[in-house]
């Protein structure tokens, strides 16, 4: 046989081995990062019905179990790490209070955006949450200034693992605090311009719209509509977006506020463009790229009767303080993994990040 001929079979034999290590590796990683989307908790009459997806590369299928309402509820999700949690259905989804009294320590964190391991690393490595993801942080209050929705492709997880430890914090005398933000408004009302294609693919495959999966008939949907958009805990007030000059000329008490945006959250044709647009608690960005006068800070401080506000929405390089102290960023970028918290501890604020290192601000 011609040198010339062997060395096309050799070729040849080298591409196909070199496909077949690919196909393989592809048939492992498929298998390997298997997901399972959900539970979904949909109400129908008087009947409560699961949804859970399994996703195995390209193929998906969809089951249904019908749950008795009468009995306690528990169901199961699979976080992202290969662990099963166990969720127990709240008995009543009830509207939070808007201003808490607390000497405890507070963890906040904002804008999650569906990346379930900053949720996961922060609160392990601080201690607020055990390798079991069970609720270890006493009578402290963990506090997410909105946006657990968009972009990142584990925002049910994020949601379900949030909502179990919020009970687990209440019969321990804690408090997690959800805020809404305005990603969580554009993902109820339909605007679906940032969702994580495993969501256009899943919804796709179920014929449904994304934001029938938190619906008013949803397990989820329901209790994400009695969140508030504003909260004081301590002498801190904690808003997604900020309080503008214009809406605290307006609006000088939070009640009628968080009142005001949780009778909109369907309605995409708001009238009320102060409360819910760019100026309102959602959207604001003007403590950080339209710097306003410190007069204007203060007058929101006094206002309202608190020493600071943190805020997230608006990216920063880290956790910042601002406005001398009054004001604290929280959205920091996540580069290399690098994640940041806030920690309230008495009158001081430090950063934390996802290994318990504080740094004093």
């Amino acid at each position: 046989m011609k040198k010339e001929s062997v060395n096309k079979i050799t070729g040849f034999l080298a591409i196909g081995l070199i496909f077949s290590l690919l196909f393989l590796m592809s048939w492992l990683f498929n298998r390997k990062t298997q997901q399972i989307e959900g539970p979904h908790i949909f109400y129908k009459g008087d009947t409560i019905e699961s949804l859970t997806i399994n996703i195995t590369g390209n193929k998906k299928y969809k089951t249904y179990k019908a749950i008795d309402p009468s009995v306690p509820i528990t169901f199961n999700m699979k976080t992202p790490d290969g662990q099963d949690i166990s969720i127990i259905k709240h008995e009543k989804i009830v509207i939070p209070k808007h201003r808490y009294t607390t000497e405890q320590k507070i963890i906040a964190i904002s804008d999650i955006e569906g990346d379930f391991d900053f949720l996961k690393k922060i609160l392990q490595g601080n201690s607020v949450i055990d390798d079991q993801y069970n609720w270890i942080f006493d009578k402290g209050h963990l506090v997410i200034v909105g946006d657990i929705f968009d972009r990142g492709k584990y925002v049910t997880e994020c949601l379900w693992l949030l909502y179990k430890l919020e009970e687990e914090a209440r019969r321990s005398g804690g408090q997690v605090h959800v805020i809404l933000g305005n990603h969580e408004i554009m993902a109820l009302q339909g605007d679906h311009r940032y969702i994580h294609r495993k969501y256009k693919r899943l919804t796709s495959h179920l014929k449904m719209d994304y934001k029938q999966l938190y619906g008013t008939n949803t397990e989820i949907g329901r209790w994400l509509r009695s969140k508030n958009s504003i909260e004081i805990i301590g002498r801190t007030l904690f808003v997604h977006g900020g309080i503008s000059p214009e809406l605290i000329n307006r609006h000088p008490s939070i009640d009628p506020l968080n009142a005001t945006i949780r009778t909109n959250i369907d309605n995409a044709q708001s009238n009320d463009s102060l409360v819910m647009g760019k100026k309102g608690p959602l959207w604001y960005r003007g403590y950080i790229e339209d710097p306003i006068e410190d007069e204007s800070v203060q007058r929101v401080l006094t206002t309202l009767d608190v020493d600071h506000i943190a805020v997230g929405h608006t990216v920063v390089p880290e956790i910042s303080p601002l406005y001398n102290n009054k004001v604290y960023a929280l959205d920091a970028k996540r580069i290399n993994k690098k994640y940041q918290a806030l920690l309230i501890d008495g009158n001081t604020y430090y950063i934390t990040n996802s290994e318990g290192l504080i740094t004093k601000l």
